[in-house]
């Protein structure tokens, strides 16, 4: 059988992800070294693009990655661009990791016992269904209870309750960001309903729509184009998404990273090394 070369034009031409999965999948076992088909069934596992989401093996692939830049020697003239390229992904998948586990250790909560825990929850349960009775329309208690029934991850948490207390406080209060991320994370994740990336990309770009002056949003919904996560791969609206978060934010040295990468590969604009470069010098500048 022919051994399989990894094109990421031809990966984003499959109609169905399964195939995209299956084709970048079969790629790397061809070539177990090809870094870029890699880095993408990596993103894939992380993000559950055409397979379940397994953290754990997309880490194990970005251990690998990491390996071979260390091991691997790479002639002089591509050296700068393929490390950068490396560098941009893992950088990526490191920020995602750092956010997801800011998001879940909000939720966490660890009593000493199990006795302890039930009393706990079922207190809190409680008082907040008490306030809700007296106030229906009380957004922030709708969403406190949807935090109390999921937080509690192994012990009783009730993710569908959760899902749907905030699938509620968006009905009630459709002018929180907050409200409208939580239940974006909520669709892309399976937390207490189907998984559904065009809803969970609704919800982010409702998030974004409401308050323009965040950078992690529109970093996320660059992500989200990209990746053509719940919509139509766009790399030019990524770019911008990027860019505008670069506006907003010109002290993250991932915004410049991100531009750098684009300039460098042509995504989303025009090839510009000059301007690459000038986006990876920043990024030198910003983390020494």
């Amino acid at each position: 059988m022919e051994k399989e070369k990894f094109d990421k034009d031809r990966f984003y031409e499959f109609p169905d992800r399964t195939q995209a999965f299956d084709y970048c999948k079969k790629c790397v076992e061809d070539d177990e070294n090809d870094v870029n088909a890699l880095l993408i069934l990596g993103e894939c596992y992380y993000l559950g693009v055409g397979t379940e989401v397994d953290e754990k093996e997309a880490c194990k692939i970005f251990k690998r990655v990491i390996k071979l830049v260390r091991t691997n020697k790479v002639a002089k003239k591509f050296q700068w661009k393929r490390k950068t390229n490396i560098f941009f992904s893992i950088m990526g998948f490191i920020f995602c990791l750092f956010l997801l586990n800011i998001f879940i250790a909000s939720f966490e909560i660890r009593p000493n016992t199990k006795n302890e825990f039930k009393t706990f929850q079922e207190k809190h349960e409680q008082e907040l269904q008490e306030k809700i009775e007296t106030n229906p329309n009380d957004s922030a208690s709708w969403y406190r209870l949807g935090k109390n029934y999921h937080r509690f991850k192994g012990n009783g948490a009730d993710k569908e309750k959760a899902f749907e207390c905030y699938k509620k406080v968006t009905e009630l209060d459709s002018t929180s960001v907050l409200y409208w991320a939580i239940l974006g994370f909520c669709y892309q994740d399976g937390i207490g309903t189907e998984i559904d990336e065009k809803k969970a990309f609704e919800c982010y770009k409702k998030a974004n729509e409401l308050d323009e002056t965040y950078a992690t949003y529109w970093f996320n919904l660059g992500l989200c184009y990209e990746a053509g996560t719940g919509t139509e791969v766009d790399e030019k609206k990524a770019f911008e998404c990027y860019k505008k978060a670069n506006e907003l934010d010109d002290t993250d040295a991932l915004y410049w990273l991100l531009l750098g990468y684009c300039y460098g590969y042509g995504v989303g604009t025009e090839v510009d090394e000059k301007k690459a470069k000038e986006f990876y010098d920043k990024v030198r500048e910003l983390e020494n």
